[in-house]
């Protein structure tokens, strides 16, 4: 597992000494284009067996898998990642993406605001329990 020393993190928490377990934005970005492809890659294949309620479903599961690991500004950049997948692969073919109006609004809304809230809980969860995250 990779940590890092971190003193403050962009939302304002103080971790001291501790190592934060979270991924590095470079990193954090990196693994959500790959993880969010490999998902786009998964849905599309079955995609016509597939409702776009469950695709939904399954790439805010990943996005919110990512955001665990990842600091606030790495969740919502990887849900923007997870919402490029899904539009250009996913909803459409070969990568083109599209506005489809509301159901595109509601579908960015459902990952950044699942990622922003698991990044967010993340972080309040690490700074009640800093000891836990010592080697």
């Amino acid at each position: 597992m990779l940590m890092r020393r971190q003193s403050t993190e962009a939302s304002g928490a103080e971790y001291g000494p501790s190592l934060d377990p979270r991924l590095p934005l470079p990193l954090t970005l990196a693994l959500g284009f790959a993880i969010t492809m490999a998902a786009a890659a998964v849905l599309t294949a079955v995609r016509t067996h597939v409702a776009l309620g469950l695709a939904l479903g399954v790439m805010t599961v990943t996005v919110l898998v990512l955001a665990w690991w990842s600091t606030v500004g790495g969740a919502v950049l990887s849900a923007g990642l997870g919402w490029l997948m899904l539009n250009g692969f996913v909803i459409n073919q070969y990568g083109a993406l599209s506005w489809h109006g509301n159901s595109d609004v509601i579908n960015l809304a459902v990952l950044l605001g699942v990622a922003a809230l698991t990044a967010v809980v993340r972080s309040v969860q690490l700074s009640l329990h800093p000891s836990r995250h010592r080697p």
